[in-house]
């Protein structure tokens, strides 16, 4: 398999778009709130008993008075007070994404495109070959 510069250039840039893609309806019909970081709270008793994380952190919204809560992604601590922008769907507010790197990039869903990469980046260097242009 033979490819040019630009196939190659355009593969990738397409699986690095692919956790935008996963979130196209909220980018195309959702609203903007500011979020707020707030400090870590104690989980309830009954779950603390079925897992090992003890606190955790949320990111509080407001949508039409009512207050909604955010979960960044897993292993992603924020500083306390941090403003976040979250965009979320207007028919339902709990639909959401962080719009920062990490909430957009390292959610546990969009897992899928560093494996989608790593595969890309496998069958490219162990099959394909880039056709230069001749001079």
């Amino acid at each position: 398999m033979v490819l040019t510069p630009f196939q190659f250039w355009w593969i990738l840039v397409l699986i690095l778009l692919f956790p935008v893609s996963m979130n196209w309806k909220l980018i195309l019909q959702g609203e903007v709130a500011t979020g707020t970081v707030v400090p870590d709270r104690s989980l309830p008793e009954i779950l603390r008993q079925q897992t090992d994380i003890h606190v955790i952190q949320v990111v509080e919204y407001e949508v039409n008075g009512t207050v909604y809560e955010a979960a960044p992604p897993e292993n992603v601590r924020y500083k306390p007070g941090r403003k976040i922008r979250v965009l979320y769907h207007p028919k339902d507010p709990e639909k959401y994404v962080l719009l920062c790197f990490s909430g957009i990039f390292l959610d546990f869903k969009i897992a899928w495109t560093g494996l989608f990469l790593l595969l890309w980046m496998a069958f490219f260097f162990s099959f394909g070959k880039i056709r230069h242009r001749d001079t």
